[in-house]
């Protein structure tokens, strides 16, 4: 959302260092470039005032977390900028690397930079991104730091530096200038946003994807506009120059070939010799994980497979066990990652002298490693050898002054079993679930993999996807359950409930199939099919004369993905008949207390847009006190079990007085469910509660039954059970 600030005046405060044709500022100390003609595109549509504030690469980052810019452009995504700032979901740039060599180097592979000194941006994630490419290839470059991509050049044309690394948009547009040449050493494609301070400017950002993915599908769009305009300055910037050279230098070389063979045969002689050597080193990096020179995935799979045909021939078991450090991430947030990469190291030295020559050790990645025991005679050898193994792994671990300690949760399992077509990626995704579930019992321990657990699995796997075929096939259907208020007898709305209509099995309720799709993609495309079909009736009932507002249940996984808002923004705009406040989303307390900043910060931009909030089950979360005023919801709704209850647990009556005055402290309007009896709804009205549902009043029905419904119960003089 804006700031104070930029609601006031709408100005928008952007961050501008010098690196063209993207963003720079002219010799008339005008702001120019691709991504600033784009913003200004922007700008111009929504009436937002631009003000560009000059400053160095690491500055402008500095003072957009310190709040003294809105936005910044050119930015890409890593994981720390992840942590500190908010990005939009449609790029604005694609981009890559690539070196500029001075013209006196000769710079053409990977393998001559060996030594080299290469300008690099400081605070941008080259140089790291360029040590670990050439790291493979046990190359060793000399980072010379910059402030300015422009710095960058003129240290090489100053022969500070031998070779300088850009984003291709700026090493095409000044490369020239600074009399360097381009090489044919590219890498890191990277897709370029503009940013914001986290929580800061999400309203900014949401309307620059609105803009960003309506141009990117449109070829004549102002976006395609500005960048044949910057293309046209420097036709190079589009496509890059060596491969142009590229073709030209094939010709040459077939010219040179009539005339210079044996000069030719001597330098492929050469080569060939380097690329041996360099394919044997490739071949180790294929198999090999670089960190611990452990074998990788591949190699271990390969040698697995191997043992498990030896242990099928002598009948000897064989046990795979994954092992997953715990706590190892707090290590690296708290130390770093270089120390998290000693320990690592550290922990795989020992374990290779405490291992018996039977036993094979690799990596998966991270911090997952893989444990073969082999020659066992029964499995509780095995087991013996798996305890044996997490009690080494406790034992503190010395890195300099430093003590480290990690545990580990292990998942185990033999071989050979009863299928006997079972291969090694079979018997390294056993384990790995079988790690999970010692995850989930508390970490620090081991299990053994459950079969039955694991037909569980993929049954659950066929129905999620009997699911998906059923919203395909426009199986499901929406029933709406009636909202009064006791007191005056009017109808103030209804809830949509979800059903499915199943050819074989009938009417199902949701709890049949929702559990199913929690935290799933499925979650959030029925989440959207409900949400757009309650807004269609609700047009529909507005065009037949019967106005009705209408809530909607919403899971907190559809709640947060990146386009929840920009969608519900499009659908209110199809159908501007109806009033988005008569449109309210209904979250459940207890998953909106799991990240409340990011459900608080889409909630407040839902309702800019108009539509209403309530909190589905109040009062079984566990900080609702807490966290009620970060909640922009209008109503709260006691859950059922209290509201049931209620007239013969004096608990349950406390808690529904405790809630009834906890909303009207914090000037919630409140609706009780579960009202099943007259005496229900006298109760209700006596603690203040005048707004309630339930199967008292009415159980849900099709949507064209409601209208009549509707008409039969305002004829009645009273409420009656």
């Amino acid at each position: 959302m804006l700031t104070a600030t930029a609601k006031a005046s709408h100005e928008v405060r952007v961050g501008v260092y010098q690196n063209p044709p993207k963003l720079f500022f002219s010799e008339r100390n005008e702001p120019r470039g691709i991504l600033i003609e784009l913003l200004q595109e922007i700008a111009s549509r929504e009436g937002w005032t631009l003000t560009f504030v000059p400053c160095e690469w690491s500055q402008c980052l500095d003072m957009l977390d310190r709040g003294q810019l809105d936005l910044m452009p050119d930015v890409a995504i890593n994981s720390d900028r992840l942590q500190r700032f908010d990005f939009h979901t449609y790029p604005a740039l694609n981009s890559w690397s690539q070196i500029y060599r001075h013209p006196d180097q000769q710079i053409e592979s990977l393998l001559d930079l060996q030594g080299k000194r290469v300008a690099v941006l400081e605070g941008s994630i080259q140089e790291k991104a360029l040590r670990q490419l050439l790291a493979g290839f046990e190359v060793e470059f000399r980072p010379v730091l910059v402030a300015s991509l422009d710095q960058a050049f003129q240290a090489v044309a100053e022969r500070q530096a031998d070779a300088a690394i850009a984003n291709y948009q700026f090493g095409g547009y000044r490369f020239a200038d600074f009399g360097l040449a381009e090489s044919p050493i590219v890498l890191m494609p990277a897709r370029i946003f503009y940013v914001a301070t986290q929580g800061r400017q999400t309203g900014i950002l949401n309307r620059i994807d609105v803009y960003l993915e309506r141009w990117l599908s449109e070829a004549n769009s102002p976006y395609y506009q500005i960048l044949r305009r910057w293309g046209g300055q420097r036709p190079e910037t589009l496509v890059p120059r060596f491969l142009l050279q590229l073709l030209a230098g094939l010709v040459l070389l077939g010219v040179l070939l009539t005339v210079g063979m044996l000069l030719l045969r001597l330098q492929v002689y050469k080569r060939t010799r380097e690329l041996a050597a360099l394919n044997s080193h490739l071949e180790h990096l294929a198999h090999y994980d670089l960190l611990t020179d452990l074998p990788n995935r591949i190699l271990l799979a390969q040698r697995l497979q191997q043992q498990m045909n030896r242990a099928q021939a002598t009948g000897q078991q064989l046990l795979v066990a994954l092992i997953d450090l715990d706590g190892f991430k707090q290590i690296n947030d708290r130390y770093g990652n270089e120390v998290g990469d000693q320990l690592l190291i550290a922990l795989t030295r020992k374990w290779r002298c405490f291992l018996s020559d039977k036993t094979l050790l690799g990596r998966m990645g991270g911090d997952e490693f893989v444990m073969v025991i082999t020659g066992l005679k029964d499995q509780a050898e095995g087991m013996y050898h798996a305890e044996q193994f997490l009690q080494q792994l406790e034992q503190p671990v010395q890195l300099g002054e430093l003590t480290l300690q990690v545990t580990g949760s292990m998942g185990l399992c033999f071989y050979p079993q009863q299928e006997q077509t079972i291969e090694a990626e079979q018997l390294l995704r056993q384990a790995d679930q079988a790690m999970y579930q010692a995850k989930q019992a508390g970490k620090h321990s081991s299990q053994v993999f459950d079969a039955e657990w694991d037909r569980r699995i993929r049954g659950q796997h066929e129905s999620l996807e009997r699911v998906r075929q059923a919203l395909n096939a426009q199986e499901f259907v929406l029933y709406y359950q009636p909202k009064v208020n006791l007191r005056t007898g009017q109808v103030v709305g209804a809830e949509a409930l979800i059903r499915w209509q199943h050819p074989e099995r009938g009417l199902l309720a949701p709890a049949a199939f929702l559990p199913l799709v929690e935290e799933q993609p499925l979650d959030a495309a029925l989440g959207y099919w409900v949400l757009e079909t309650a807004v269609r009736q609700m047009n529909l009932w507005q065009r037949a004369g019967h106005p009705l507002p209408v809530s909607v249940n919403i899971s907190a996984y559809h709640l947060q993905q990146p386009d929840f808002v920009s969608r519900l923004e499009h659908l209110l705009q199809q159908y501007p008949e109806i009033n988005p406040s008569d449109l309210e989303m209904e979250i459940l307390e207890t998953s909106a207390l799991e990240d409340v900043q990011t459900v608080s910060a889409v909630m407040r931009a839902c309702s800019r847009l108009g539509a209403g909030f309530a909190l589905d089950d109040f009062g079984t979360g566990y900080s609702s006190l807490t966290y009620l005023r970060r909640l922009p919801a209008q109503l709260l709704k006691i859950d059922q079990s209290f509201v049931r209850d209620m007239l013969q647990d004096e608990d349950d009556l406390a808690i529904l007085e405790g809630v009834i005055r906890l909303a009207a402290a914090f000037r919630r309007q409140v609706i009780a469910e579960g009202v099943e009896t007259r005496r229900h709804g006298d109760e209700l009205l006596k603690l203040g509660c005048e707004l309630a549902q339930g199967y008292g009043i009415a159980r849900p029905m099709p949507a064209a039954e409601l209208p009549e419904w509707t008409r039969r119960w305002q004829q009645q003089a009273v409420w009656t059970a």
